[in-house]
């Protein structure tokens, strides 16, 4: 479980946009999602990495964008599909895909801890009080040319 100072938790102002303590939970909620994806792609040599705002946010906000409320990530077709197989490994990780899930709806994979309402105490300790599904969205990349120009 990764480690998060009490202050973490407390409500904010940043840049002008209050974040309330309740967002905070569902960051290190998300955060602890991104830790156990990372395991998965480590153990299995699956590359990913940060795309969109999850990118953006790192960059111009060495964190969260304080409006954003998800993780994103990104890998080629043939790496997530690998990943899907990888995570069947792996308990307490669940993956909706446009594959697995046919009323999934989203174009991006999604991976969650859970798909319901938790009020579970190891749980809810697991994922700092966040008794949601949290996850995070992988975008798929099915093209990057060859050529470097």
């Amino acid at each position: 479980m990764l480690h998060f100072e009490p202050e973490y938790f407390k409500e904010e102002e940043r840049d002008g946009f209050t974040i309330p303590a309740f967002m905070k939970n569902a960051w290190a909620a998300q955060l602890e999602m991104l830790a156990k994806v990372d395991l998965i792609c480590k153990e299995n040599d699956i590359p990913y990495f940060a795309d969109w705002g999850t990118l953006l946010g790192t960059i111009r906000h060495k964190g969260y964008i304080p409006w954003d409320d998800d993780i994103d990530l990104c890998m080629m077709r043939e790496d997530l599909y690998r990943f899907v197989e990888a995570v069947d490994n792996y308990d307490e990780i669940e993956i909706d895909t446009v594959f697995n899930t046919p009323d999934h709806g989203m174009h991006a994979a999604r991976v969650m801890n859970s798909t319901v309402f938790t009020t579970e105490r190891s749980k809810c300790k697991e994922y700092h009080g966040f008794p949601f599904p949290a996850g995070l969205d992988i975008f798929t990349i099915d093209y990057v040319p060859r050529d470097k120009a």
